[in-house]
């Protein structure tokens, strides 16, 4: 008999890379896998979605809410909010230990396994990346949100867990030392393996690449900062996706720049490489102002290593680590503007063909066939628990 998985998440699969390639790696290995998540949509390979119903009308006022949050303690407000949300047949699964795995992406909905019995070990949270024992302050209802935001978190002990992940070692280790649990495995945001080969690399001008989110606190200011002070042999070009008004703002912050920085509309997540491989150089520098962001190993580094562009990164320690170790990236020391321009400024056309042959022969190993293994090895520990 097949074994099941119960696959949570609090995002649309369809839209969701990681989520969606854990679905398609049990599928392919011969598990039966049910879904919960946003919109009605079923995968293909999903045998049964259980989408989240609307919240309900009563809930929904601000007021009303705020009232939620300041009277009634976690448990009730998660009952309330969120499992009052999902069908009744979905937790009477849960309550029969009906499912080999149950693969938790949200710490919003870690509290779900509390329908599963106290013995159970058919858990293993993806935890992504780190979430802090308080949401930012500057996030709005945050203050009101918090106690069950810990209330949450403090499931990723809970004993019905069997193993987690997560994106990066550093992020490990923390998660690690704070719940004093087995170290959570490495499960990197890596694509799939593309075909394709280093383009040509001008003597006469060196491209930049920037795509993803178009988030200030990603470094992407600082990265605009440093064109200022390069030489006119560089260009900088922009994947950006975003709210209008930070896209408005980009534009603002590069109009001086003139045609030395150009800004393009974003593809797919499947097109990313073969759409960036024209260019030279993925400029991914990101200040270490919270713990993911000191410890990022982000999807668009991986993305940039399939479409073999050499990568530029600061001192971040997992990027930073990787650059070295397949020589395929410049790391900046310092985290101004003048550090990279100046870091920038000193590779000659010939460093870059040797970055980007870097990533060539990188691409062959960081993908997601070897994630897949490590997922799956992962996995197994689950079948006919």
């Amino acid at each position: 008999m097949s074994a099941t998985a119960l696959v949570v998440t609090h995002t649309l699969i369809q839209r969701d890379p990681r989520v969606r390639r854990e679905v398609e790696w049990l599928s392919a290995e011969g598990w039966v896998v049910d879904t919960v998540g946003l919109g009605s949509e079923n995968l293909p390979e999903v045998r049964t979605h259980f989408p989240f119903a609307p919240q309900s009308q009563w809930t929904r006022p601000l007021p009303t809410k705020a009232a939620l949050h300041l009277l009634l303690p976690p448990a009730a407000r998660f009952r309330v909010l969120t499992a009052s949300r999902l069908p009744r047949e979905l937790s009477r699964a849960l309550k029969a230990d009906s499912y080999d795995l149950v693969l938790v992406n949200d710490i919003a909905l870690l509290p779900v396994i509390q329908d599963l019995p106290e013995t159970s070990q058919s858990v293993h949270i993806d935890l992504h990346e780190y979430h802090a024992p308080d949401m930012n302050l500057s996030l709005r209802g945050a203050r009101l949100a918090n106690p069950v935001h810990r209330w949450s978190r403090a499931f990723i002990g809970d004993p019905r867990v069997r193993s987690r992940s997560t994106v990066a070692s550093g992020i490990a280790e923390m998660y690690r030392d704070e719940f004093e649990i087995e170290q959570p495995v490495l499960i990197r945001n890596a694509p799939p393996f593309e075909q394709l080969t280093p383009s040509a690399v001008d003597d006469e001008r060196i491209e930049l690449v920037y795509h993803g989110a178009a988030a200030w606190e990603r470094g992407l200011r600082i990265v605009i900062e440093a064109m200022e002070l390069l030489p006119e042999r560089f260009r900088l070009n922009l994947i950006l996706v975003g709210s209008e008004q930070r896209l408005a703002d980009v534009t603002k912050a590069t109009a001086e720049l003139g045609s030395r920085v150009r800004i393009f509309p974003p593809v797919t997540v499947p097109e990313i490489a073969t759409r960036i491989n024209e260019y030279d150089l993925e400029v991914m520098f990101y200040p270490p102002a919270t713990a993911n962001l000191r410890f990022a190993l982000p999807n668009k580094l991986f993305e940039a290593v399939q479409a073999r562009l050499g990568i530029v990164v600061g001192e971040s320690p997992m990027m930073a680590q990787l650059a070295r170790e397949h020589q395929n990236g410049l790391v900046i020391e310092g985290w101004s503007a003048t550090d990279l321009a100046n870091g920038l400024s000193a590779l000659e056309a010939a460093d870059v063909r040797r970055l980007k042959q870097g990533s060539d022969s990188a691409a062959r190993t960081l993908n997601a066939a070897h994630e897949r293994e490590v997922f799956l090895a992962v996995v197994a520990a689950f079948q006919h628990h």
